[in-house]
């Protein structure tokens, strides 16, 4: 499991130099500035590569709202093939976030892309507390 640190600041959860779209229990139990700890599992995020020289904006959802996916942008650390999967680990600061993926088309390590997840996967824990406020819909 993913679990990263993050603040809630104006519906949003403030992590890994970019602002997720909170989930919507957590935006009403949770005070402005509340420290959470977001989490989403590896087999549901995905990637998508952000072309060299260029500062390209978050992959657009599926479904064309701003909030049913979540984009985090990085650098591929590893890639390590597991068999009929591969493991990707992607750095954005100090933080890190892993993807299981089928095994091709792969990034190379140091490749700058998108980790991208449906956000109705997202669990978001009080981080204070350690209380699970919702989230992870199946």
């Amino acid at each position: 499991m993913n679990l990263v640190a993050g603040v809630l600041s104006g519906g949003r959860i403030t992590s890994m130099g970019t602002a997720l779209p909170a989930i919507e229990v957590a935006a009403q139990a949770l005070p402005e500035g509340a420290h959470v700890t977001w989490g989403v599992r590896p087999e549901y995020v995905d990637w998508v590569p952000i072309p060299a020289g260029t500062t390209a904006d978050p992959p657009p959802s599926p479904d064309g709202s701003t909030t049913a996916i979540g984009a985090v942008a990085g650098n591929v650390y590893t890639v390590e093939n597991l068999g009929a999967h591969t493991l990707l680990t992607m750095r954005a600061g100090t933080d890190r976030l892993q993807a299981v993926v089928g095994e091709d088309p792969l990034p190379e390590p140091g490749q700058r892309c998108w980790f991208t997840f449906p956000m109705a996967k997202v669990l978001v824990f009080d981080t204070d507390t350690g209380t699970l406020i919702g989230g992870g819909q199946q």
